[in-house]
């Protein structure tokens, strides 16, 4: 339907960056202290989207002090943190500085050879408005396309509920002084004032509503997050690579392609019940949040009407030789899950369409990039489960007792098995699929036949998942008794329902139970190689040309603090493309050695 038009648009390159003007004169000279820089840059400094030449810069100016609109805003890229060698310096007028863009910027430091930055190189800058410095961030250029890296080291983050929790393991991941980026999955923000059905929780958001519904309630929902100092420090100090899932507008959305508009569960949002038009509406008003918020190199329309022509933010990092990442959106394209298993959904299908989670244009844009690659890894940045999670399905053959919904791939198991069955003979067991989402940590070897118990088998087996816990939202144990709760409120509990709450209330029992159901959970899911229901934090991920190793730190997500918190590794595995084995380093109830 908009086939034509998205080519015409994509052809035309737009972006949302701030213009700028270069200037080669010497460092301009600006008060440096934290009581000022809060004052006029409340949300401090981020950087994203790494390129060879450049990163994308991004601040916020305070609209109280932005009083003469001809003062301009300068930024400044310098080696050292003291800058006193500035290698880079720019000007954006202060016409840029407006409502429209709440006030913030992004700008591009790529493709400008005055800048003489360095691939792979890290870098420090800073924002200077009125005289006043904002805090110093730092930042990382990719290595060059054919550039051999020994080693490649990220962190890997997901579903940041405000609300749920306080963000210590943010802390953690500022103070990880050997990171090279951090790559973040979606759910960088919920939709929510509160999170749902859960009793006591934390901090809550002031919106109208329980979610948001308005370009205003989402701006509001990304200053709120960008206030805390734990997720600025973060920011402030890695150089982030971020995509969406379905909170940064709504939960389990999808595409109504029978209706072309924003499909939303009946039911569970103020719009459920709302005009296309106002769905739209709403998915427009999310996605000119995101690219205000988040510093991105994103293709934008911003006269478009229609979602998939405003803006358009599936994208690839290159690693040298080392790999290459293929950062999904699996919202904007989505279809309702399969009709196999969701019948009641075959009316927002058009006849003949088979379900999708990419879209046709996604899909063939990721086949043909890892297949074409000439990367040793082929990375694939995912948000839901890729994997099958089920109990029955290795017996009876088909999908009965999703764990993970049909809201993750097993919702789309046949666009799944024609992904893997394009790749297979690319990637040679070096295909690394990242994951969040299921607020669980768990790895999973990635076959083309789940229901094939082998895990030796390496015409069946190609690859690995990483799933990474989450930094505060309700574990997936957490998540499964309160869903259990709910239905039995609503007075209308399922025999599924009884199955969540005795597997979560079994995992409260202690670590003994806890091990133990976790696997039986993997001796019904054998292609599982681990998995761990009760963490929150984050994944240190280590990449070279043979191996895949991975940190996963457990960070308490309700005290304040790191000090508090503390940092707990509770996974340490290895994996190697030539046996495609996972190997346990560290593993808190035995490994078969210590690290």
């Amino acid at each position: 339907m908009h086939s034509d038009r998205r080519k015409f648009l994509k052809s035309l390159g737009f972006f949302t960056l701030t213009p700028y003007s270069i200037l080669l004169s010497q460092s301009k000279a600006a008060r440096a202290n934290d009581t000022e820089a809060d004052l006029v840059f409340p949300l401090s400094v981020a950087s994203g989207d790494p390129a060879p030449d450049g990163v994308v810069l991004w601040t916020r100016v305070n609209p109280a002090v932005v009083i003469n609109r001809s003062e301009p805003l300068y930024f400044e890229v310098a080696s050292d943190r003291s800058f006193t060698s500035v290698l880079y310096r720019g000007v954006i007028d202060g016409s840029e500085l407006h409502e429209g863009r709440d006030y913030t910027v992004s700008v591009d430091l790529a493709q400008k050879p005055e800048a003489q930055l360095q691939p792979f190189t890290r870098y420090y800058y800073r924002f200077i408005y009125r005289d006043t410095s904002s805090r110093i961030g730092c930042c990382k250029t990719l290595p060059n396309a054919d550039d051999e890296l020994a080693r490649l080291r990220f962190a890997q983050l997901t579903c940041q509920d405000y609300t749920s929790g306080y963000f210590a393991a943010l802390d953690a991941v500022a103070d990880e002084v050997d990171l090279d980026f951090v790559v973040h999955l979606g759910d960088f923000v919920y939709e929510y004032a509160r999170y749902p059905d859960v009793k006591n929780l934390p901090r809550a958001i002031a919106i109208p509503q329980q979610a948001a519904v308005s370009l205003e309630d989402f701006r509001f929902i990304y200053r709120e997050y960008r206030k805390d100092r734990s997720l600025q420090r973060a920011m402030e100090n890695h150089t982030w690579i971020i995509t969406t899932d379905d909170h940064e507008t709504a939960n389990d959305c999808y595409w109504d392609y029978a209706q072309d508009a924003l499909g939303l569960p009946a039911g569970e949002h103020p719009l459920s019940a709302a005009s296309t038009t106002e769905k739209n509406r709403l998915k427009l008003a999310a996605q000119r949040a995101w690219v205000e918020y988040v510093p991105a190199r994103v293709e934008l329309n911003p006269d478009a009407t229609h979602p998939w022509d405003y803006l358009k933010i599936y994208r690839k990092f290159r690693f040298g030789r080392l790999g290459e990442l293929y950062m999904t959106d699996t919202r904007t394209y989505r279809s309702v899950g399969s009709a196999s298993v969701n019948a009641e959904n075959n009316e927002l299908l058009p006849a003949g369409m088979m379900p999708t989670m990419l879209g046709t244009e996604q899909k063939a844009w990721l086949i043909d990039g890892m297949r074409t690659s000439s990367a040793q890894w082929q990375i694939w940045g995912n948000q839901t489960l890729l994997g099958q999670f089920g109990v029955l399905e290795r017996i009876s053959g088909r999908n009965l007792t999703l764990l993970a919904g049909t809201d993750a791939w097993d919702g789309y198991p046949e666009e799944r098995r024609d992904v893997l069955e394009a790749l297979h003979s690319k990637v040679e067991g070096r295909l690394l699929v990242l994951t969040g989402d299921l607020h669980t940590y768990l790895t999973s070897y990635v076959k083309l036949d789940y229901n094939q118990a082998s895990n030796s088998d390496r015409d069946n087996v190609i690859g690995i998942e990483l799933m990474t816990p989450s930094i505060t939202s309700s574990n997936f144990a957490d998540s499964l008794r309160v869903r259990a709760e709910v239905a039995e409120e609503n007075g209308a509990p399922q025999f599924i329902d009884r199955v969540y709450r005795f597997i979560g209330e079994q995992y409260i029992q202690g670590p003994l139970q806890e091990t133990v159901l976790d696997s039986k959970i993997r001796l019904a899911n054998p292609h599982f190689a681990d998995f761990g229901a009760v963490y929150y934090g984050y994944t240190v991920v280590e990449l070279k040309p043979e191996t895949v190793e991975w940190r996963v730190y457990h960070v308490d997500r309700l005290k304040k603090t790191l000090a508090e918190a503390k940092r707990k590794k509770v996974r340490h595995q290895r994996y190697h493309f030539k046996d495609r084995k996972i190997q346990n380093i560290f593993w808190p109830f035995g490994s078969s050695s210590q690290g």
